[in-house]
């Protein structure tokens, strides 16, 4: 009768030889519930692509149906002299010391339940990897028929994650990773706009009376407000200027947008007043854009206000 419990702490054996032959990580706790479990490892954190690798080489092994061989040895010193490769938590082993050697691959200090052979844990899939205190990090794992099913799960969410983003399940994480960034650039964005908003405008009164508003955020869309801070420009009676820091090494952009029949035209001012402080763009009668070094913003803001 199948023994769980012997097969998937088997495939544990052979898969933290995998494992540890990548990342400098020891197991210190092991636990089961029959055929799944959890590791927890102390060193270097295991990155998902070193446990990928570790699961690909752990599986072939025991597809090749290796012996499982029990050794036993009067020290830890007798043992080590045999299986210089040997692993053990030697704070929990007493002699004599149970060696088992999985044939040719891994030898490990362990009193658990073994299989014969490998052909019998069938094959193991890791399914979550979290970070503990102290530089631990636990894995979950599943073996024999339970691994099958877990592959199963995984398989399907990848495809599914992969079919809603519109891209292949071997560059989802990828993608994954592209929309993380995002997220967190609208996080940033959303959190400059809030601050604007709680601000204010910065209003100035130009050389011929007319109002000018300055309104600086970070992450502003100007391709989606072109038409509404005309609108506002209009219904104001005021100068428009939008301000949009850029990222680290990134221009400023600028929006401005002039209230209709002000007799102004934006794109023609704009693109006079970015020139003079070396920067660029144009745009519109009513709306135009461009971009600038932020350093030269007051300077423009000084200049544009000398136009008005």
């Amino acid at each position: 009768m199948m023994d769980p419990g012997a097969a998937a702490h088997t495939a544990e054996h052979v898969f933290m030889r995998a494992l540890t032959k990548r990342v400098k990580v020891f197991p210190v706790l092991v636990e089961q519930d029959g055929w799944q479990g959890k590791i927890v490892l102390e060193g270097d954190e295991p990155a998902w692509g070193a446990i990928s690798e570790a699961l690909a080489e752990a599986n072939s092994i025991m597809m090749e149906g290796r012996r499982v061989v029990e050794h036993i040895f009067d020290s830890m010193e007798d043992a080590r002299r045999a299986f210089p490769e040997l692993r053990a938590y030697e704070e929990r082993i007493t002699p004599p010391v149970r060696v088992v050697e999985v044939e040719g691959y891994d030898w490990a200090a362990c009193a658990r339940r073994h299989v014969q052979n490998t052909l019998e844990a069938w094959g193991i899939v890791i399914s979550d990897l979290r970070s503990l205190s102290r530089g631990r990090y636990e894995l979950r794992f599943s073996a024999g028929p339970a691994a099958a099913m877990m592959y199963s799960i995984i398989v399907r969410e990848a495809g599914l994650s992969a079919k809603a983003l519109n891209v292949k399940p071997d560059t989802l994480s990828t993608r994954v990773l592209e929309l993380i960034s995002r997220v967190d650039a609208l996080r940033a964005a959303q959190r400059s706009i809030s601050r604007a908003l709680l601000r204010g405008p910065a209003t100035l009164r130009t050389r011929s009376g007319a109002e000018l508003r300055v309104i600086e955020s970070r992450g502003l869309e100007f391709k989606g407000i072109l038409e509404d801070s005309v609108e506002m420009a209009t219904r104001s009676g005021a100068f428009l200027l939008l301000v949009s820091p850029g990222e680290p090494g990134e221009q400023t952009q600028v929006l401005l947008a002039v209230p209709r029949g002000s007799g102004m035209n934006a794109g023609a001012l704009l693109k006079e007043v970015l020139s003079a402080v070396g920067g660029r763009g144009g745009g519109g009668p009513e709306a135009a854009t461009g971009s600038v070094d932020e350093p030269a913003i007051p300077r423009l803001i000084e200049v544009l206000s000398s136009k008005l």
